[in-house]
């Protein structure tokens, strides 16, 4: 197959000039000897490149030099290509390249320039002709074409769980997802929250719901607190993960200060896929007494207090929620990528994790501890956050952009017709955050967790999927 160059209206666009061929009358021939290969467009010379990428970060803007030659029945003919072109590159632009003999395109996209034009003036026996060279700067990677897919996110730990797996990924750089929720099940109830982070380094799939979460646990390493607290093991409970929890009933007796804490056994955490960061949660329950109340909590591993103050759950709210209790390092010290270079990774060493939890108020209240989850947190990870329910939520979506890392409701799918909707201050219309790092997926294997009711108005309950529909353009340092 012939080589593609063509300038186009948009990635996946229409054509607006063949640069390697005489298409409908609108193109010409790139100069003879020009190639596609790794790193550059070059040639049998050093006129024709694309240019490496600007520093160790590879963040900055290349240089495509296209030398090209045009063609036309008449010297009025080549005069309106030269015009097209003059006219189609002046403004940002893009360009579409498949080597020769490749099976896919991708697009470059290109700032304005104006492109260096020779002709000759008189001629005799020649065809009517203008050659001259193309320098513009470019974006630092060339996009594939778009890749999308869908996933019904179950929020169940004791079954399939928080994960979305995109495989088979193409291109040879890390590219942002696009991530754009519609579901009105979970919109249009209330405020919703959620913790969205990508594991990429090894066999990501091999990180289950199962093994990143363990049931609270009452038995002998489980200590009762002070006057007016007891604990009580559930069974039974249709509300909580495995149908089971730990209930800390405070009396009227309660004295504000003193408390208890609860163990949860290691998660099954081992092997080389393991080590690394996480961010850990507890799902509690609170009635409509203890959620008037502020509940404090500290963790401990290895009998280490994981963060420094107290994390203190605020009054009101949604009854149930996940608390985050911070980050931990799984094993205790650096990940296998930053330790020293022995032969085989260590895996986890097997601990109890311990739930210290009292009340800074008096009185009778009760409090149900569910589970607490490991979610990995080294790649990118954030938290989004909703305020409100949707205005219309069978229409409107909530939209992850990692290529801007921010987060927004639009009409619409973002990849078609769309508008954002405003966020007035104070006004009726809901406002989107996301705080972290832009959600990413590399060339191979990923696995994106979703993992929902981190905070909000509304209770997420656990039977309750999250529809997330996901977008990304892979990306390329050399042009395929």
């Amino acid at each position: 197959m012939t080589a593609t160059l063509q300038i186009v209206d948009a990635l996946g666009g229409a054509l607006v000039m063949d640069l390697n061929g005489n298409t409908a009358g609108v193109g010409g021939y790139a100069k003879r000897g020009m190639n596609l290969s790794e790193g550059q467009l070059s040639g049998f010379g050093a006129d024709v490149e694309w240019s490496p990428l600007a520093g160790p970060s590879g963040l900055g803007r290349r240089r495509a030099t296209i030398p090209f030659l045009l063609r036309g029945s008449s010297a009025d003919d080549v005069g309106a290509k030269v015009a097209k072109l003059m006219a189609s590159v002046q403004g940002p632009w893009w360009l579409k390249v498949r080597r020769h003999g490749a099976t896919a395109d991708c697009w470059l996209q290109c700032f304005g320039c104006v492109p260096q034009v020779e002709s000759q003036v008189t001629t005799s026996r020649t065809a009517h002709i203008a050659q001259g060279v193309i320098v513009c700067e470019t974006a630092p990677h060339a996009l594939g074409a778009r890749v999308d897919g869908s996933v019904a996110v179950g929020q169940n730990p004791n079954s399939s769980a928080w994960a979305i797996d995109i495989n088979g990924v193409t291109g040879d750089t890390a590219t942002p997802l696009l991530l754009r929720m519609n579901d009105s099940s979970v919109f249009g109830l209330g405020a919703f929250g959620a913790f969205i982070s990508v594991r990429r380094r090894q066999t990501p799939a091999n990180l289950t719901a199962l093994m990143l979460t363990r049931q609270a646990e009452f038995g002998s390493n489980t200590l009762s607190g002070g006057t007016g607290l007891t604990l009580t093991t559930l069974t039974g409970d249709a509300a909580l993960s495995g149908s089971s929890g730990v209930r800390a009933t405070f009396s009227s007796a309660y004295g504000a200060l003193t408390g208890g804490q609860i163990s949860f056994t290691a998660p099954d955490l081992t092997g080389v896929d393991v080590p690394g960061v996480y961010r850990m949660f507890v799902r509690l329950r609170r009635n409509s007494t203890a959620n008037t109340q502020q509940l404090v909590l500290k963790a401990f591993v290895n009998g280490a207090l994981i963060v420094p103050e107290d994390i203190t759950v605020p009054v009101g709210g949604s009854a149930t929620r996940l608390v985050d209790l911070g980050l931990v390092q799984w094993p205790a010290g650096a990940p296998a990528s930053m330790s020293a270079p022995v032969p085989i990774a260590s895996g986890a060493t097997p601990t109890r994790v311990v739930l210290q939890f009292w009340r800074k108020n008096a009185g009778a209240s009760i409090v149900d501890f569910d589970y607490l989850a490991w979610i990995p947190a080294d790649d990118d990870a954030g938290y989004l956050h909703v305020d409100k329910a949707l205005n219309s939520p069978s229409a409107q979506y909530v939209v992850v952009d990692g290529y801007q890392n921010l987060g927004m409701v639009t009409t619409g799918d973002p990849t078609g017709a769309h508008t954002i909707v405003g966020q007035s201050y104070g006004g009726t219309t809901p406002t989107v955050d996301w705080t972290g790092g832009a959600p990413r997926v590399r060339p191979g294997t990923n696995r994106v967790f979703v993992v929902a009711g981190t905070g909000g108005a509304f209770t997420h309950p656990l039977a309750l999927n999250v529809n997330v529909g996901y977008s990304y353009w892979p990306r390329f340092t050399w042009l395929r």
